[in-house]
């Protein structure tokens, strides 16, 4: 299934904007706040108390989680590579004790 297939299959109460209704759909996701925003979010804020987010780094939802997919690969290559390290020390370390038992 594409990433555009299960993006459509997200629920629209997924992509209404919490703040502002069901008027707004969410289309950005400001990297400051860490929360999704629709456009009247963008530029009004999020309540009567809270600032726009103009000065705030933002993307697309799309890009968005393009960026966090390519980091949870990065991390996981990491993480597979460590794995992989420890698999042979254990091959290693495995191999040396049988040689020390076979001297004995």
């Amino acid at each position: 299934m594409s990433p555009d297939e299960k993006m459509k299959l997200l629920d629209a109460e997924d992509t209404t904007c919490h703040f502002h209704g069901h008027e707004f759909q969410v289309v950005f996701y400001c990297h400051t706040c860490q929360k999704l925003l629709c456009p009247q979010c963008l530029t009004r804020g999020q309540s009567s108390t809270s600032s726009n987010h103009t000065n705030h780094v933002y993307l697309e939802v799309k890009e968005a989680v393009e960026v966090a997919k390519d980091d949870i690969e990065k991390i996981l290559a990491k993480i597979m590579d460590q794995f992989n390290h420890k698999k042979i020390m254990k091959i290693k370390l495995q191999t040396r004790l049988q040689t020390l038992k076979v001297r004995r």
